[in-house]
């Protein structure tokens, strides 16, 4: 691997609330850094920690050999390498790392025209927020050819923790997308199923650490709602519109894949709805908020205690993945890869670390769970269900029904099955 020159310039283009403390961090390691950023804000909040301003991306990289791309969308990528005075301009050598969540195919068309011109480009997308951007703990996605991810990877190290290769360039941005897909399948479940709970009386403190100590468990109900929702503040400083932009790609993906998504597209209608109300520029922790109070009020025909709420939220969750495992594999994302980032992501759950994960490396699962009890649990959970309040999150976990029942291996005893059997389908395929 490719050792950085202590003080070598690094560059960045998009000094928001990640670029800034990516320079930040850079920086304290002893690296010069030049940014560059369409906000004035921004740009001087980055010159008073230290970097230097450039008046373009051009110059940016005419100042440094590496630039890190940290932007809102597949759209402003665009326009920072191939527009004018853009990346593109850059001398031969240039190394971009693209660390926006954006499309695969746009990362695809960037890097050729990069190639073309004598520079290279990785897709590195990043997950677990601005506080993990601060703490040097984010964990990245990185795909692109061996030679540039080793070329990256000693920066990279620098910002992040957990730095997953995900295979050739795209494919971190695929990687990304599907990771936020899980992570609002997650989040969406958690809520619902903590307003059922407070429905028969329990408190939203203890449900959560019931779900979190049961097979559902996931990051959400170990940092987010904890963090977020319990301490009242819905701070994440992650908005709603963004988290939609993300599990629109993620959408797009199966879409141009062929391969049939329903619970990607319940969770996507239940952000545009939300965004549509005008709360794109809220933070995203609001969905807890929202879908719990939406369930909590609903009118229904029983009522759950937590260990059946646990049993339905890991019924979501290993819907959740399987979906975004046959998506991956589709889009040629290898799904033990995808396992890896989501284990190492804002994604994660101890369905995807015990059950998927071990499946998918042919060992034996650490966590057994009998399909029948799933199923029968997220069937409980449809049935408490009812109202015009409650109709998108029934939608939500009827699609996650719909995907269960499709998937081969969820007849036997063991939850695992359905994952390896998803293996076994990919191994077949590429025979």
């Amino acid at each position: 691997m490719e050792s950085q020159e202590k003080g070598e310039e690094i560059g960045i283009v998009g000094v928001g609330a990640i670029g800034l403390r990516m320079a930040r961090r850079l920086m304290a390691h002893g690296h010069g850094v030049t940014v560059f950023d369409r906000g004035a804000a921004a740009l001087e909040t980055a010159a008073a920690a230290g970097a230097s301003i450039a008046a373009s991306p051009a110059a940016v990289a005419r100042a440094a050999r590496i630039v890190i791309t940290c932007v809102t969308d597949a759209g402003d990528v665009e326009e920072v390498v191939a527009g004018p005075s853009g990346l593109g301009d850059a001398p031969v050598g240039l190394l971009v790392i693209e660390t926006t969540t954006s499309l695969p195919s746009v990362t695809r068309r960037l890097g050729a025209l990069l190639e073309a011109r004598g520079g290279a480009m990785v897709d590195a997308p990043v997950s677990r927020g601005v506080p993990a951007a601060e703490a040097g703990t984010l964990s990245i996605m990185l795909g692109g050819a061996a030679r540039d991810t080793d070329r990256a990877e000693p920066v990279l190290r620098l910002l992040g923790t957990d730095i997953v290769r995900t295979g050739a360039l795209g494919s971190g941005h695929a990687a990304k997308s599907l990771n936020m897909f899980a992570m609002g399948v997650n989040l969406v479940a958690v809520s619902a199923l903590v307003g059922l709970g407070r429905r028969a009386g329990g408190r939203a403190g203890d449900l959560v650490a019931a779900l979190e100590a049961g097979p559902g468990g996931s990051f959400m109900t170990a940092s987010h709602y904890p963090k977020y929702v319990l301490s009242g503040t819905l701070a994440s400083t992650f908005t709603l519109g963004l988290m939609r932009k993300d599990i629109a790609i993620a959408a797009a993906l199966a879409r141009d894949a062929g391969v049939a998504a329903p619970l990607c597209a319940e969770v996507l209608a239940l952000y545009d709805a939300l965004c549509a109300e005008g709360l794109a520029g809220a933070d995203n922790t609001l969905v807890f908020r929202r879908v719990e109070d939406a369930t909590a009020a609903a009118s229904g025909r029983t009522a759950m205690g937590a260990e059946r709420l646990g049993f339905a939220l890991a019924a979501v969750t290993l819907a959740g993945l399987l979906e975004a495992f046959a998506v991956a594999r589709a889009a040629g994302l290898a799904p033990l890869a995808l396992a890896l980032v989501l284990a190492a992501s804002s994604g994660g759950s101890r369905m995807g670390s015990r059950v998927a994960l071990p499946a998918l490396r042919g060992e034996a699962a650490s966590l057994r769970l009998a399909p029948g009890a799933l199923v029968a649990a997220l069937d409980q959970a449809r049935a408490a269900l009812a109202g015009p309040a409650a109709e998108p999150v029934g939608e939500l976990l009827a699609a996650a029904a719909r995907t269960l029942a499709a998937a081969p291996g969820m007849d036997g005893s063991d939850a695992g099955a359905a994952v390896a059997a998803l293996a076994a389908r990919e191994v077949a395929a590429a025979c």
